[in-house]
């Protein structure tokens, strides 16, 4: 597979993610549309400057600390996620107003 494709793979991969957890917040949360999508602002904010620092980061400091600034971001931002609230039982139950 080219490296073109799996680079669009990701991306279509990411933002199917992106859209699924900003419908499961709806359900599981209780947040009408807004709320949900202005929820997520954080990730659009810091995903589109990213984007436009991160060319000129990867020429100063190359690729291996780069990753690594990566991958403790994601360790950081899921250790964040473990203290968010959650409800019991499955999303269904919820759904269906039980």
């Amino acid at each position: 597979m080219p490296p073109t494709a799996r680079r669009y793979g990701a991306s279509a991969a990411s933002e199917a993610a992106v859209a699924v957890e900003k419908v499961a917040v709806q359900h599981l949360l209780g947040y009408d549309a807004l709320v949900a999508g202005l929820a997520f602002l954080p990730l659009t904010i810091a995903t589109f400057t990213m984007s436009r620092v991160t060319p000129r980061l990867l020429g100063r400091f190359g690729p291996a600390p780069m990753m690594m600034a990566g991958t403790l971001g994601l360790a950081i931002g899921f250790a964040w996620l473990t203290v968010l609230p959650h409800a019991s039982g499955p999303p269904s139950s919820r759904v269906n107003g039980g």
